[in-house]
Parts: structure tokens; sequence; C-alpha cells
């Protein structure tokens, strides 16, 4: 059996209209480049709260160690990470900081006369051990209040959940978690008011 040349010429005739036909052809690059396209504008967006938090994190870093250099201060690092807290959060209740200070770490170090001594921040400290080893040296206490004239180097940790998964970002640099650790660190030499006031 043979195809007759009508049937032929309507054949190609279908043929050439499918070949023409776009219809459909948006939605379908669209669904091709719809991931990337996504994943580009919330990661620059992620990208973006981030550089934002790390500035208002600075800058409330600074501002509390400000009342540690003039002798203002009167507390130890939880107070410590509370101011932080209210200078990241200007006009909300202190009872409304629960969340920023459970992501929030803060070390204050005192360095004696000079920049020269090296300090161990200890951001993951080791469980203490129990039975205590004969060696065992505990970890460093909690900040207490420093005199005028000597060094201190006050740093903050903050950990910031991310949105967007780190294998479309790679915005994380928390092992095991979509999280990205913001620190701010200030180092000064407190001004000459003598010997530390006493906390109430």
């Amino acid at each position: 059996m043979g195809i007759s040349l009508r049937a032929f010429t309507n054949l190609e005739r279908k043929l050439r209209r499918g070949v023409h036909n776009d219809d459909g052809a948006v939605a379908v690059e669209f669904a091709i480049i719809a991931l990337p396209f996504f994943a580009l504008l919330f990661g620059i967006i992620e990208l973006a709260i981030i550089f934002f938090l790390n500035s208002s994190l600075e800058a409330s870093t600074f501002e509390a160690a400000r009342d540690i250099r003039t002798g203002q201060f009167c507390g130890d690092e939880d107070d410590f990470k509370t101011a932080v807290c209210q200078g990241m959060n200007p006009g909300v209740p202190e009872s409304d900081l629960t969340v920023c200070k459970q992501r929030t770490e803060v070390r204050i170090r005192q360095m004696g006369s000079g920049f020269g001594s090296s300090v161990d921040m200890n951001w993951t400290p080791e469980p203490v051990p129990n039975p205590l080893p004969a060696d065992y040296e505990a970890p460093p206490p909690n900040y207490s209040a420093t005199n005028g004239g000597e060094t201190v180097l006050a740093a903050v940790r903050y950990r910031h959940p991310l949105t967007i998964p780190s294998e479309l970002t790679r915005l994380s640099n928390v092992d095991d978690s979509n999280a990205r650790d913001i620190y701010a660190v200030t180092a000064f030499r407190n001004e000459p008011f003598g010997e530390a006031s006493s906390c109430p």
C-alpha cells in the first residue's frame, strides 16, 4: 500500500505547523529558570539581612562597650548581652528580647595593662568532666568590673538562622546547621576613672 501524494502533503503540513507552534514555550522556559532565579533572588535578600545584622551588631556592641570604657557599666556578661540586644532592637522592652538573647553569646576578657597578651575566647567550652581530674582547669570566670586604665576585649557572637538552604546560597558557616555566625569584637583601654565601682 502506497501513501498518496495528498496524504503525504497533509502530513508534511501538520509537521511544519507543529515545528512552528510555540504555545506553552514561555511556561517551559520559566520552569527551567525558575529555581535558579528564585534561589538567586532570595539569596540576595538573605545576604542583605546578614549585612544589616552585622552592622547592627557592631554598632550595639561598640555602644555597650563604651559604658565599660567610661566606668559606667555595672553587671556581668549577661547584662552586656541585654545591652547589645537592646541596641539591636531599639524601643523593644527587655521582656521581648528572649530570642535575641538565645542567639547571642558574649565574652568579655580583661587583658591587664596592654594589648600584647593573648586571650582565649572559648566560644565552644567543653562540658565539665565528672569526676574532675587532678589537672582540671576551670574556664575563666564571668566578667567582673574592670578598673580605669585596664585593657579590655569584648566579643559578641550572634547566630542567625538562614531561611534558604545553605546548599543553594553557601552562606552558612556553622557545622551541621543552616545558620550564620556574625561576630563583633572591640578592644580598648579604659579611661582613667580609678577603681571599679561596686554594683548595687
